[in-house]
């Protein structure tokens, strides 16, 4: 039984995006949290999620996994896990985050919780329609955040510059190695731009583990995601 009382887990306006221990994460009352702040941000995404199922885009739905199956909760990563990770990176003002794979893009709602706007995002995704209304959200709160509608699993995307990235189990197994090893030649080339780099999802934590022995030793290592700091 979890140690954590429900309290914990009520998301509050005044206190959106609080830090918990990390054990504290896996608990699925994080996704009832996340539930709660989506309501109050004002996202739409059964809705949305309706339209992405009922899209009749077939180069989207018919080569990417867009998860569209599934409840958006089980997909997106809790605002209280996403809090976690970006006090472990140790983002500073004007730096920039990239979230390969942003979905919702909820990660500019929890950093500019802490940094008012002073940290830079982008955000790639290949689902349009969830793009627009992260856009949508995010200027209601006058968020900025540059976000893109882009198969970042083509040979054609290149890896922007940027101190911290994020990446998700996009697409298939071999996409993901694709992405990893283009950070991979992107941190030799830049060895004191990058910073960190955090993967979550079993599938890039699977292939992290078994392909990539150049990244030094995780800071953090669970059964959600892996955080390496350079």
């Amino acid at each position: 039984m979890s140690t954590f009382p429900d309290s914990l887990y009520v998301f509050d306006p005044e206190n959106p995006f609080p830090l918990l221990p990390v054990e504290a994460l896996f608990s699925q009352r994080s996704k009832s949290h996340a539930k709660g702040a989506d309501k109050f941000l004002g996202f739409n995404l059964e809705a949305v999620e309706q339209e992405v199922r009922q899209s009749r885009h077939g180069e989207l739905l018919g080569q990417f996994e867009t998860w569209a199956h599934l409840d958006p909760q089980i997909f997106l990563t809790p605002y209280l896990e996403l809090r976690y990770i970006t006090e472990k990176i140790s983002l500073s003002k004007g730096e920039t985050l990239v979230d390969l794979g942003c979905a919702y893009a909820r990660l500019p709602f929890v950093i500019s919780n802490r940094f008012k706007n002073e940290v830079h995002f982008l955000g790639y995704d290949c689902v349009p329609h969830r793009i627009l209304e992260s856009e949508r959200v995010l200027k209601l709160h006058g968020i900025p955040a540059q976000l893109f509608t882009q198969n970042i699993c083509t040979e054609a995307f290149q890896i922007p510059e940027a101190e911290h990235f994020f990446i998700y189990d996009t697409g298939t197994s071999s996409d993901v190695e694709k992405l990893l090893e283009k950070i991979r030649v992107f941190t030799r080339s830049r060895p004191s731009a990058i910073k960190s780099l955090v993967a979550r999802g079993a599938r890039a934590r699977h292939i992290i583990h078994e392909k990539h022995p150049w990244l030094p030793p995780p800071i953090e290592d669970n059964q959600n995601f892996i955080i390496y700091l350079f």
